[in-house]
């Protein structure tokens, strides 16, 4: 409620507004909607992704149900690692330059798509409530560039059959010999019947099943694993 003289002021103001030509409504609103933003940045220049990823948690806790303690530790561990010197700076911190830079020159491809989708969901929340305007991970989904240019081309569904397929008669090559032979020379049938050959088939295996890059899956540990 007002007082006599705070509604006197209002007055004053409106007819000000109407002998300009404004609508006070229209200004009103919009004097709102200004305010409404002044304070979604003044949150978004305090609140960190720490926090953030604290209260992402709760609010799908609280609209989906209970997690489990492995998709938990997984979004977590994703996020920490690859963001861990930003985790106590303010969402606005990371600018979509940021993103590009710190996605196209992490090592491993396949952890920085993961980490990208996680970060999406973090920052799409943040602007349900009013704390961000943009998503700066919201081109990487699906995609991410690397430092070096080169072009990405990813295989079909049927064609990533289709080398399952040879990977598992490559595999079992005395067996489907009759398969095989008509492609291969002797030099090359004898190769394959080296263990180490099957190896090289479990490490392209291993790369269609996650997207892990050649050097990633060689240079695999398990520690890295989780």
């Amino acid at each position: 409620s007002m007082t006599w003289d705070e509604a006197e002021d209002k007055a004053r103001e409106y007819r000000r507004l109407v002998e300009q030509g404004i609508h006070p409504k229209i200004y009103e609103e919009k004097k709102a909607e200004k305010e409404r933003l002044e304070q979604a940045e003044k949150i978004a220049n305090t609140l960190t992704l720490r926090q953030m990823l604290d209260l992402y948690e709760k609010q799908v806790t609280l609209y989906k149900g209970p997690q489990s303690d492995r998709t938990i530790s997984d979004r977590r561990w994703a996020i920490t690692s690859v963001w861990n010197e930003y985790l106590d700076a303010p969402l606005t911190a990371i600018t979509k330059p940021v993103v590009m830079d710190k996605m196209a020159t992490w090592p491993s491809l396949g952890q920085a798509k993961k980490t990208a989708k996680y970060m999406s969901a973090l920052y799409n929340m943040a602007i349900r409530q009013d704390y961000l305007e943009k998503n700066p991970f919201e081109v990487m989904i699906g995609t991410i560039p690397r430092s070096s240019g080169e072009n990405l081309e990813y295989l079909e569904i049927k064609e990533c059959q289709r080398l399952f397929y040879w990977i598992d008669k490559l595999q079992n090559p005395e067996k489907n010999s009759k398969l095989i032979r008509p492609i291969l020379d002797d030099k090359q049938f004898q190769a394959n019947l080296n263990p180490v050959r099957h190896m090289m088939y479990d490490a392209i295996a291993l790369q269609l099943l996650t997207g892990l890059r050649k050097r990633e899956v060689l240079t695999l540990k398990w520690d890295q694993i989780y």
